[in-house]
């Protein structure tokens, strides 16, 4: 290790404590913990731990340090959530979309006896064709609104998913924390990044 690394190893430590001690680490706060050091240098070091705090503090958010039979414990019931509301959302949208599909397919076959049966000439089923016309029209009506009431039961679906997400992020968060509270000699620094 370089001379340079070990100072700037040694400041990056004294910040660190000083942060940990709700102090704002500045030139001559390091200085005087280290007790010895050129302010230049230890400027230069200083601005170098400034820019890896984000860093640091983006890895503790992503994933902070707690055990790793808890962290896997925590993703296996991440997994099984997502993984059952995938498999019901898409089971329902199947329903959904064969239900749609074979109103129509009924819908069309309805059409096309009632154009089979105008074009072969039969004058007095006219009648009975423009009456089924009129009622094939509010069929379809029906079953557009149909439709679009079943659309808003996805949406209200896929919104459910949502908030069962948020809620096992929140559940995961819960025991990072009690998880957290619980490790012996662990401190409850709010400030403090290790």
């Amino acid at each position: 290790m370089s001379e340079h690394d070990s100072t700037y190893q040694k400041v990056f430590i004294a910040a660190d404590e000083l942060l940990a001690n709700g102090q704002r680490p500045t030139q001559q706060s390091v200085r005087d913990l280290l007790g010895t050091g050129s302010l230049t240098t230890i400027n230069k070091a200083l601005n170098a731990w400034w820019q890896s705090l984000g860093e640091r503090l983006q890895m503790q958010r992503q994933r902070p340090d707690i055990p790793e039979h808890i962290f896997e414990m925590a993703n296996g019931i991440w997994e099984k959530a997502l993984a059952h509301s995938e498999a019901e959302i898409s089971a329902k949208r199947q329903a959904l979309e064969m239900e749609y599909a074979d109103k129509l397919a009924a819908l069309n076959a309805r059409e096309a006896t009632l154009i089979s049966n105008k074009v072969t000439g039969f004058s007095a089923a006219d009648t009975q064709s423009e009456q089924k016309v009129i009622q094939l029209t509010d069929e379809n009506l029906r079953l557009s609104q149909h439709n679009q009431r079943l659309e808003g039961e996805l949406t209200n679906l896929r919104d459910a998913y949502q908030q069962s997400q948020q809620q096992i992020i929140q559940q995961d968060l819960r025991l990072q924390s009690l998880d957290a509270e619980k490790l012996p000699g662990s401190r409850k620094c709010s400030v403090c990044i290790r």
